[in-house]
This record gives C-alpha cells, structure tokens and sequence, in this order.
C-alpha cells in the first residue's frame, strides 16, 4: 500500500489532509452551483459572468497571497542545495 512520504522530521501529511478537505469542497461547490443555477433560473450569459467574477476574485486573492505571505525555502527551488548543507 502506498503511503505518503517519510522525512526524517517525521511522516508528511498533508496528501491525507489535502484529499480529505478538496474532495469534498469540490464536490459541495459542484452541487451548490447547480443547486443555485436552477433556484435562480440563470441563463448561460449570467452563468458565465458569475463564472468570470469568481476567477477574477480568485486571480486578485492569490496575487495578494503571493506578495503577502513569506517565501519557505525549498532546496533547489529558492534557494541551492549547497546553501541548506552549510547551515
């Protein structure tokens, strides 16, 4: 059986944690949507500028979490690997 990966820190998570929050976050917003669209009777027109608001909301949010939020270094990614040997 394949598990996720082992650092020496410890077991990583985040997979397991990840599939049980997106799964069922995809799912629910996939019924809502649809829930929604029959309630309020939308036509595509209206259902396509809701659709270009929502990416237009998630583009500013993830633009504002990237120059928000901190860089982690990751090996070979952001900073050298030589540089994680010395320290």
């Amino acid at each position: 059986m394949m598990g996720p990966p082992f650092r020496k820190d410890g077991p990583i998570i985040s997979s397991d944690v990840a599939g049980v929050v997106l799964l069922p976050a995809g799912a629910g917003g996939t019924v809502i949507g649809g829930l929604l669209i029959e309630k309020l009777r939308l036509n595509i027109r209206q259902i396509f500028r809701i659709q270009i608001s929502m990416s237009c909301l998630m583009i500013a949010t993830s633009v504002l979490f990237l120059l928000i939020c901190d860089t982690t270094k990751f090996a070979g990614v952001t900073v050298p690997y030589d540089a994680l040997r010395s320290a």
